[in-house]
């Protein structure tokens, strides 16, 4: 009877062993940790998105390959620093609405400096047409677009604590199209995004501002943004 129990314990065992190595493959899927090259070390970690849409999949997995390769690109062709460490970091969020699927990707880089540097990324997709969403939809439909966005995003950022320089948040929500190019839909609207020090100091990191639609009834019609 013993000897049931010493098989059953270390079967058991070899299963939990399994698991783990099996947790362990799928981060390693996810992050690459500690690699050298004859100059450098550096560190890798990229969230990457399982996304069902062939043709939304493929622009994101593009888009990840070039951010590890320009991040490679960026490292010196010198050792300056022996024992410093390079990082890319790359995380993002997902937002439905409707038939609009959005991502927002935050990419984090450290090359030496004062602060790592941060830049963003946005993609929309329509399912119901298969096509991306970039501002230039909505420019399509209403040359009025930009003023009205930048009328109602400055009115939002202005309550919003983190905006220390109004001279700067002013400057950086001028209706021009590249001051609203990384979007999301949410439900009724839009949630724009701004990087550092497009509207705010470094410090106060990455700023968002929320754009209705309820009252754009042309806009809910056409694009279905209930």
């Amino acid at each position: 009877m013993k000897q049931i129990y010493y098989i059953v314990f270390f079967c058991l065992l070899l299963l939990l062993g399994m698991g783990v190595f099996q947790i362990q493959n799928i981060v390693a899927l996810e992050r690459i940790g500690l690699e050298e090259d004859r100059l450098h070390k550096y560190k890798i970690h990229v969230d990457k998105p399982n996304i069902a849409e062939e043709k939304l999949r493929v622009v994101v997995e593009n888009f990840l390959e070039n951010q590890k390769q320009e991040f490679l690109r960026q490292l010196p062709d010198t050792t300056i620093q022996p024992e410093f460490v390079y990082t890319l970091d790359i995380t993002y969020q997902r937002f439905f609405a409707m038939e609009y699927e959005s991502y927002l990707f935050q990419i984090t880089t450290y090359t030496g400096g004062a602060h790592p540097n941060t830049t963003l990324q946005t993609f929309v997709y329509n399912h119901a047409n298969d096509e991306f969403v970039t501002i230039d939809t909505f420019l399509e439909d209403d040359e009025e677009f930009l003023v009205n966005v930048s009328k109602s995003v400055r009115s939002d950022l202005l309550y919003n604590p983190k905006i220390t320089n109004t001279a700067m948040m002013w400057s950086g929500t001028e209706s021009q199209k590249e001051n609203f190019d990384h979007f999301v839909i949410v439900k009724q609207g839009l949630l724009f995004y701004f990087e550092p020090y497009q509207v705010a100091p470094y410090a106060s990191g990455v700023l968002n501002a929320y754009f209705s639609l309820e009252r754009e009834l042309s806009f809910l019609e056409k694009y279905g943004i209930l």
